[in-house]
């Protein structure tokens, strides 16, 4: 009973239910080609965002400042 109570915690059933609740998602959203992101066309288009931003930019969503985001893309980049 105790090995039947283990695997069914509350964690794997919300797991398990956030896990068919995308399934349906994953056939609906536009697969994007990962290695269209390294093109030179994408990296100017980057750095003009980047270099667009100032302190006084208005958050476009989230909750990050100006130096939180872009210390974010840094990590991310790998610069």
């Amino acid at each position: 009973m105790n090995l039947l109570h283990a695997l069914f915690t509350r964690n794997l059933l919300m797991s398990g239910v956030a896990i068919v609740r995308y399934i349906p998602r994953a056939f609906r959203v536009k697969q994007v080609d990962g290695n269209l992101f390294f093109t030179e066309e994408k990296g100017q288009e980057y750095r003009r965002r980047v270099e667009s931003v100032t302190p006084q930019s208005p958050r476009q969503w989230g909750t990050m400042e100006v130096d939180q985001m872009l210390h974010h893309l840094n990590l991310a980049c790998g610069g």
